[in-house]
């Protein structure tokens, strides 16, 4: 049976990289005794696979994963075992049982929303000034470095959402953008943008991942809303 969960990775964990995370599930697979199936050929592994990466030092409300199993449980039985094994800051929010074969959470999940609080002396009026010039953009060039060098991206063709608004914790920008095997805006970028290019005083980020979906036909669904 095949397996869909949604999981939060709260603010403790907030630094835990993703080869970490993935680490994390299976010891708490293997310590609640859920019957794993496996891959076949010279190095078996769990049959597990996850949503888009989280950037390290981000919490999330939604992340996703799908994991494989050997033998028929409900839903309440695993949720029972995962329960007694999971660290402070992982939370299992649903899980559902889907019918295969099913298209990788990565194949699909296509759009990322993002919660960022931070600290400024600006009014929510001039952030959202900066915010609409900055859409206004037919470019917004980043740096990317890798071991080939530095290489240059526009992001701007994937970021579809940036509002701001004033809260008692700060300064607030809710913002959606690419995600998947198609490609990644990450909301790092668009503040190192805005504090690089923009001049935009920005101080004690706080980002949170609030939402994973498949946006298709002018339409959003989330990773469990697409499967029967």
């Amino acid at each position: 049976m095949l397996i869909r969960m949604e999981f939060a990775k709260g603010a403790p964990l907030k630094f835990l990289s993703h080869l970490d995370l993935m680490r994390t599930f299976q010891r708490i697979f293997r310590r609640a005794a859920l019957p794993l199936a496996y891959s076949q050929g010279f190095n078996p592994h769990p049959k597990i696979a996850f949503s888009p990466a989280l950037p390290v030092g981000a919490a999330s409300q939604c992340e996703y994963l799908d994991v494989e199993l050997d033998a028929q449980m409900s839903g309440d039985e695993i949720l029972t075992r995962m329960n007694r094994q999971l660290p402070e800051g992982l939370e299992i929010k649903k899980i559902k049982e889907v019918s295969q074969p099913a298209d990788a959470l990565n194949a699909i999940i296509n759009r990322a929303e993002y919660t960022v609080y931070f600290q400024t002396k600006l009014s929510e009026a001039e952030v959202a000034q900066y915010l609409e010039e900055l859409l206004k953009r037919e470019e917004i060039i980043i740096e990317k470095r890798s071991k080939k060098g530095i290489k240059k991206k526009n992001i701007r063709p994937g970021i579809y959402k940036l509002n701001c608004q004033q809260e008692t914790a700060g300064m607030c920008i809710d913002m959606v953008v690419q995600t998947g095997s198609d490609g990644n805006v990450r909301p790092e970028q668009i503040l190192d943008f805005l504090r690089n290019e923009c001049n935009l005083a920005i101080t004690e980020a706080r980002i949170t991942r609030t939402g994973l979906y498949v946006y298709a036909d002018g339409h959003y669904k989330t990773p469990l809303e697409v499967v029967a």
